[in-house]
């Protein structure tokens, strides 16, 4: 069977999670192209279903593949240039009591899809043990957000929606910013901590930014980075800095 009609329940579900940025009221996340739809597998979450381009050879390790009319996938596929191959999978959902808090990543304000996935990306590559995100913040689960993760959002425990921190008050609280007296290098990243990354144009929220040390990165002859660039340098230099402390010991 190949579906020919936009009026298929399961393309307007679809069609309306694209739209909307987000996961389908039954809480799936539209995964888009043969990588990101083959970590989502080897990550361990249940495809529900995959749909794919008529003619479009699929590998048989994706399980049932549903054909749609070319088309029909011109008008449900959510980027420019489609690999013909999309599925509906299982989104993991945390909490933060769920979460190890070891090196907490907290998003306040990052709006951008982009952004938000690479840092996501970058997370879990540096050995942050969770990514919160406050309200204001883009879903997670925007497809574009989760293309930019390359899959790390299947794996890398993510906490969206978030206003309240208490649950993270043991913590010792960063805050990146140009303005730090404290530069990165020199702070105790063995300690369990928390690092906010703010939006770039106002930065962390005068709320947040009250609980945290401000710390910068020691840069020349420009204040301030693209807050994924900022995010993976300060990521970096943490997971460093236990390397030589774990050395040292």
């Amino acid at each position: 069977m190949i579906l020919t009609s936009l009026q298929s329940p399961v393309l307007k579900k679809i069609r309306k999670a694209i739209a909307q940025g987000g996961l389908t009221d039954d809480g799936l996340a539209v995964t888009e192209g043969l990588n990101l739809v083959f970590e989502a597998m080897q990550s361990g979450c249940r495809i529900e279903r995959v749909l794919a381009v008529e003619g479009l050879e699929v590998d048989e390790e994706l399980g049932e593949v549903t054909e749609v009319s070319a088309a029909i996938f011109r008008e449900i596929k959510g980027t420019e240039h489609s690999q013909g191959i999309l599925a509906l999978v299982e989104a993991p959902i945390w909490t933060l009591r769920q979460v190890e808090k070891n090196l907490v990543l907290v998003l306040d304000g990052i709006q951008d899809p982009g952004n938000a996935g690479t840092i996501i990306r970058t997370a879990e590559a540096f050995g942050a043990t969770a990514v919160v995100m406050l309200k204001g913040c883009v879903d997670p689960w925007n497809p574009k957000c989760l293309r930019a993760s390359a899959g790390s959002l299947f794996r890398m425990p993510v906490v969206a929606g978030v206003s309240d921190l208490t649950e993270l008050s043991d913590l010792a609280w960063y805050e990146a910013s140009g303005r730090g007296d404290t530069t990165i290098d020199v702070v105790d990243w063995s300690k369990p901590s928390l690092v906010v990354i703010g939006n770039e144009g106002r930065g962390v929220s005068p709320e947040v930014a009250a609980l945290c040390q401000a710390v910068r990165i020691p840069t020349l002859n420009v204040e301030s980075l693209n807050a994924s660039v900022a995010a993976a340098v300060i990521l970096y230099e943490a997971l460093r800095s236990k390397r030589n402390t774990l050395i040292g010991s």
